[in-house]
């Protein structure tokens, strides 16, 4: 998951749909800022500043990510239902921790207890989150020094959804088949 979207492309294409507000209309950018401050825990103005084509500090790649993932999730969602029945701020971060004792076992076969899982894991953090491996490593120590950013959390959540899509497309896809074919 190393594509990223950048924030204003990220509202262009979700405030209309989810507040029914286009580009231009003097609500936008305000709505905008809003729902990247909700979905991304930062203050009014760092979004303001995202927002902002001539800014001299962009958004960080890690949210930029983020966003891109959150976009595929929130398109899948949106194609399933068509409309969504509340606007979807509440993504609850997903820990370290807890997503490498899901998913470092389904890629690696490596349980928690065996040797090699904490270097997977840091590897995986690694790879998702563009971060030196050392840093991924520091963050499963638990020091208040070396702790994951906020935004991490909920990136990891998005992918977590994503990736148990994915596992279970196939299995649907070849049950309605195999429906289909009788």
């Amino acid at each position: 998951m190393n594509k990223q979207l950048a924030p204003s492309d990220f509202c262009f294409k979700w405030v209309p749909r989810l507040f029914n507000i286009e580009f231009g209309d003097y609500r936008y950018r305000s709505v905008s800022i809003k729902l990247l401050a909700n979905l991304t825990d930062s203050q009014d103005k760092t979004c303001d500043n995202w927002l902002n084509l001539t800014a001299k500090t962009p958004a960080p790649l890690l949210v930029q990510r983020f966003l891109f993932v959150l976009d595929q999730l929130w398109e899948i969602e949106w194609n399933l239902h068509r409309q969504f029945s509340q606007v979807p701020y509440e993504i609850k971060p997903l820990s370290v921790e807890k997503f490498c004792a899901s998913w470092i076992p389904r890629r690696t076969g490596l349980d928690v207890e065996q040797r090699g899982y904490r270097k997977a894991c840091s590897e995986l953090l690694a790879k998702l989150s563009g971060k030196k491996v050392n840093t991924c490593r520091n963050w499963l120590n638990k020091t208040q020094t070396h702790s994951p950013p906020d935004i991490l959390g909920k990136y990891l959540r998005v992918i977590h959804i994503l990736w148990q899509v994915e596992l279970l497309l196939p299995p649907i896809m070849d049950y309605y088949q195999s429906k289909s074919l009788n």
